[in-house]
């Protein structure tokens, strides 16, 4: 294991301003398996932006009481990423734990994006637990053939008005338990 401890979001942030899109991730976990991310601010800005991103079959990491930003309200502002490195469809993070964490800001809060639950190209047994979502735009959680995974004490309330906190399409064997979804849709 690798671990990366900024001993408090507070005192160590990691930004980066990306414009270009094949370079969109502050944090890019391209095939990254057993690193450990603590205590850190990581934040995206520019016109393509994601705080942090799993691709490649990014498995078995942990990201734990981290402020993730990606201020903004544009389709192309995606906090937490789990898809291709362009955000295309597959299976890119696996085991994954993110947890005790704010996720700030985004058109899309939480983006996972796999690629059908036949065969072995979904995203599966990820762990989500105690994350706090604010000024996320429209998606709190964007959850696309993804299985096995674990959504536990999240709260999330959308800054749009039609916003959705939860969309789930073509999941299953999730677990969903004690979140808070105010506002929005879900």
């Amino acid at each position: 294991r690798i671990i990366f401890d900024g001993a408090s979001p507070d005192s160590v942030t990691v930004s980066y301003s990306s414009y270009s899109s094949s370079e969109r991730a502050t944090w890019f976990l391209d095939g990254a398996d057993y690193l450990i991310i603590r205590n850190l601010t990581i934040e995206a800005v520019g016109t393509f932006r994601s705080s942090i991103h799993f691709a490649k079959g990014a498995n078995y990491n942990e990201v734990e009481n981290c402020v993730l930003k990606c201020p903004g309200s544009n389709p192309n502002y995606r906090n937490v990423v789990f898809a291709a490195s362009n955000w295309a469809a597959g299976k890119h993070g696996n085991y994954n734990t993110i947890a005790n964490c704010d996720i700030d800001g985004g058109f899309y809060g939480l983006f996972i994006y796999g690629q059908g639950l036949g065969g072995n190209n979904h995203n599966q047994g990820n762990i989500f637990v105690n994350l706090d979502f604010k000024n996320v735009y429209y998606y709190g959680v964007y959850n696309y053939y993804n299985s096995g995974s674990f959504f536990i004490n999240l709260n999330i309330e959308p800054t749009y008005n039609y916003g959705v906190s939860f969309y789930n399409y073509y999941a299953y064997q999730n677990n969903i338990d004690s979140c808070q979804f105010k506002a929005g849709r879900y």
